[in-house]
């Protein structure tokens, strides 16, 4: 299995984001384990032995303001990075961001936003 050093940071806007761990779950077809990293005072990470493909981050135990911090906790988080083999740029992830991406992202259940409801 393929896999990498991922370093990165996680924020709220400027605020970063500690105090919890970040993890790594290969999805998608992606082979690998689930990989997971302490979030220092300023945000900041390392990971070793990231699958190298598409993976879901979630966030556990770590301090978030965004209203959409519940998603991120949990195995359905919508944060999705692809890790590349031998590029070792740091990895940034914003919740603004990412909060700003889930509220514009067409939902599977036309007319809401509620994944388990079902369509007429």
């Amino acid at each position: 299995m393929p896999v990498a050093h991922v370093r990165g940071v996680v924020r709220e806007g400027k605020r970063p984001v500690s105090g919890g761990w970040i993890e790594f779950f290969p999805v998608s077809g992606t082979v690998g384990n689930l990989r997971s990293a302490r979030l220092r005072a300023d945000g900041s990470f390392e990971a070793d032995g990231v699958a190298v493909g598409e993976n879901l981050i979630r966030l556990v135990n770590a301090k978030m303001e965004s209203p959409l911090a519940y998603r991120f906790r949990s195995f359905a988080s919508p944060i999705r990075r692809t890790i590349p083999e031998h590029d070792t740029a740091p990895i940034t992830v914003d919740l603004f961001e990412e909060t700003m991406r889930v509220q514009r992202a067409p939902t599977r259940a036309a007319g809401g936003d509620q994944p388990d409801a079902k369509e007429s």
